[in-house]
């Protein structure tokens, strides 16, 4: 699994050399949903994401694609937190959306442990919740953004992305997805992000919802490399 994930987003990376981003026009929508861990928008780190003011919230591992405000919300009080945002977007032309409901018990979440930046280290990322259930396990060297219906939410990586895994898991914890990063030198400055999408699939078929984005920087060889724990 590993070896064919880090083949194509080596080949997924060949292929956005030299190849600029194309610029998203943000129309304003219909309500969507993203999944993710509300984070302060850093735009010294990034100025070419200061469009049209600066707001003062996104999520981790969104790459500064798109930002979040409220009028009725204080975010403030979720920064960290992995949740499910309620929104739409306002404007015509920026990529600010308005949160009009926060969500605690997440339908789909991926936490990532291990440690994937150092070569030759095992890792894992765990798609829950649990019980009769069936996961996808996602793969990009982009961050994105696209919104699906609010129940299913928004995916979070650029085009093109693969699919790594599937499965169908009757654990409570979920479906763990075990992987480890090659001991090859061409990795190195390698950007990776995964999402994940689930369902339960017993007794009752539902829909898929998308999780929160994970994301990590290969590195090179590292002291130690952590054992997997979630």
């Amino acid at each position: 699994m590993s070896t064919r994930l880090f083949a194509a987003v080596t080949t997924l990376a060949a292929l956005f050399v030299g190849n600029a981003a194309d610029a998203q026009l943000f129309l304003e929508g219909p309500p969507t949903s993203v999944t993710g861990v509300v984070a302060l928008a850093d735009f010294d780190s990034d100025p070419g994401s200061d469009v049209c003011f600066q707001p003062e919230y996104t999520l981790q591992c969104s790459g500064n694609l798109f930002f979040l405000q409220s009028a009725t919300i204080d975010l403030a009080d979720f920064v960290g937190q992995n949740v499910k945002l309620e929104m739409f977007n306002p404007f015509v032309s920026c990529p600010t959306f308005e949160v009009t409901a926060v969500i605690e018990t997440l339908p789909a979440a991926l936490d990532l442990c291990g440690t994937p930046e150092g070569l030759g280290c095992a890792w894992r990322v765990r798609s829950s919740p649990g019980g009769i259930s069936q996961h996808f396990l996602f793969a990009s060297i982009t961050p994105g953004f696209a919104p699906l219906a609010p129940e299913k939410g928004s995916f979070l990586l650029g085009s093109p992305f693969l699919t790594v895994a599937t499965t169908v898991s009757v654990d409570a914890e979920g479906a763990a997805f075990d992987l480890f990063t090659p001991g090859d030198a061409a990795l190195i400055g390698l950007d990776v992000w995964l999402q994940a999408a689930r369902r339960d699939v017993g007794p009752i078929v539902a829909p898929f919802a998308l999780s929160n984005s994970v994301c990590f920087e290969v590195v090179g060889f590292v002291f130690v490399c952590h054992q997997p724990d979630c």
